[in-house]
């Protein structure tokens, strides 16, 4: 008779260590596309395309609000009617989408408080092959700029082609572009 042979023990096809880091990484994952999936909006709204404070597009004023911040005047944003009452400067962002009936409700409130209106200048259209990005593709028409300056001051814009080549700027030559836009008339009440 032959000596007994001792089958070793049925081998496992995996070694238990690669399997726990598989589904540890799996885990992972799952809680990674849950996470970003109920936050995702909260991620998407700043950066809309559109001209707001926050958008960082060509038409957008994230830079401006970046220049508050490194020149030591930290930006608030109003979320509500409650914070258009405070004493600092507010930045009023105007799209040729807004709602006039808020900007009439944002001059009652801020009537004697320092107040910036950043007028709509460009127009633009969404890219569809890509979320929050715009195209701009000309100046709005003179006549919808003039709508909102004529509700906030009584007063319209000039258009006209620039007779220099470059402005000074507080001791800096810069290229001056080639249509200027300027306040024109002031119109009696």
């Amino acid at each position: 008779m032959s000596a007994a042979t001792v089958e070793p023990a049925a081998q496992e096809p995996f070694n238990r260590r690669t399997l726990f880091w598989g589904i540890f990484a799996s885990l992972l994952a799952a809680a990674g596309f849950f996470l970003l999936s109920t936050y995702a909006p909260d991620f998407r709204q700043p950066g809309n395309g559109s001209a707001t404070p926050l958008s960082k597009s060509g038409v957008g004023y994230a830079g401006l609000a970046e220049w508050l911040r490194l020149t030591g005047e930290t930006p608030a944003m109003a979320r509500a009617e409650d914070d258009l009452g405070t004493d600092m400067l507010l930045i009023v962002t105007i799209s040729p989408e807004s709602d006039p009936a808020a900007l009439d409700r944002i001059l009652e409130l801020r009537q004697d408080l320092n107040t910036l209106f950043v007028l709509p200048k460009w127009q633009t259209l969404p890219l569809e092959e890509h979320e929050g990005w715009k195209m701009k593709f000309g100046r709005l028409p003179e006549s919808v700029v003039n709508q909102w300056l004529g509700r906030i001051a009584k007063t319209k814009i000039g258009v006209g082609q620039s007779k220099v080549r470059q402005l000074d700027v507080e001791g800096r030559l810069v290229a001056a572009p080639d249509e200027l836009q300027w306040v024109r008339t002031r119109i009696q009440s």
